[in-house]
């Protein structure tokens, strides 16, 4: 019964006591038996429950990126177009404006680079298409590009990628952007 709890203790859930001749003993292994079935159960029961719950914030990603993208991405490419036009007109009838439709421009533009940074943050390039080393390689390369200096990182492999499976590639890609974002904070 003490060997069998310890390794229930290290994580062992297939662990099982074998009968006993006593009846007060096999009272004793059949309450555990049932409740480490019971904790494997629970166990399996969380992991799915966990991998559902990553399988829909992706979608909801996927989706919030979609209506980012769509919505205020067209909507800052218009102020974009509206303050040439407008530069165009005050140049001629109006130079004293000039300097208003550049900062419009370069504000509408300074938003389009903040959103693009989050999209890319809510739904990075699929790395089932690219392949995680290439991911990962972009990742790298847009924090450095966005720190501006300020901040360098570098990634290395070891190692043959390409057959990781794209569940453990997904969330691997995951783990490296939510370190790179604590090491930039």
């Amino acid at each position: 019964i003490g060997k069998g709890l310890e390794r229930i203790a290290t994580g062992d859930l297939t662990t099982r006591l074998p009968p006993f001749d006593l009846a007060e003993l096999s009272a004793i292994r059949d309450v555990f038996n049932q409740l480490a079935e019971s904790l494997d159960i629970a166990l399996a029961e969380r992991n799915e429950l966990t991998r559902k719950l990553i399988a829909l914030q992706d979608e909801e990603r996927r989706r919030l990126a979609r209506e980012l993208h769509d919505e205020f991405g067209q909507s800052l490419a218009a102020i974009r177009a509206l303050a040439a036009s407008a530069r165009q007109t005050a140049a001629q009838d109006c130079p004293g404006l000039l300097g208003e439709c550049d900062s419009i421009a370069r504000t509408a533009t300074g938003m389009m680079e903040t959103l693009r940074g989050a999209l890319f943050r809510l739904r990075p390039p699929d790395v089932d298409e690219l392949g995680l080393v290439a991911s990962l390689e972009g990742l790298v390369s847009g924090w450095n590009g966005r720190s501006r200096g300020q901040t360098r990182f570098e990634i290395r492999f070891d190692g043959a990628f390409e057959s990781v499976p794209g569940t453990i590639s997904a969330t691997l890609y995951r783990i490296v952007q939510e370190a790179l974002t604590n090491a930039a904070k």
